[in-house]
């Protein structure tokens, strides 16, 4: 896999309702469709299993920007970040 192609960590959520016109994205779906996806490796599901708030999704960049656009601005798609205590 040369680096273009490197799959990083990215957190997966709803937008805020002040930043969509339309409803939320069912992320008990995406969770079945990222399962079947072999661009896609999902490494943790956050809240309760059959409505979670926050997908961990490991994918390439390009997979990440496809994504948003496919759901513009429905979802956010953030790349993950260690947190810096100090």
């Amino acid at each position: 896999m040369s680096s273009n192609q490197e799959r990083h960590r990215y957190l997966v959520a709803n937008a805020p309702n002040a930043e969509r016109q339309t409803e939320p994205v069912s992320l008990s779906e995406l969770v079945k469709k990222f399962r079947a996806d072999p661009e896609m490796d999902l490494l943790e599901v956050l809240g309760p299993e059959d409505s979670p708030t926050t997908l961990v999704v490991a994918m390439t960049d390009s997979r990440a920007e496809e994504l948003r656009q496919q759901f513009s601005g429905r979802l956010i798609i953030e790349r993950d970040a260690p947190l810096n205590l100090y």
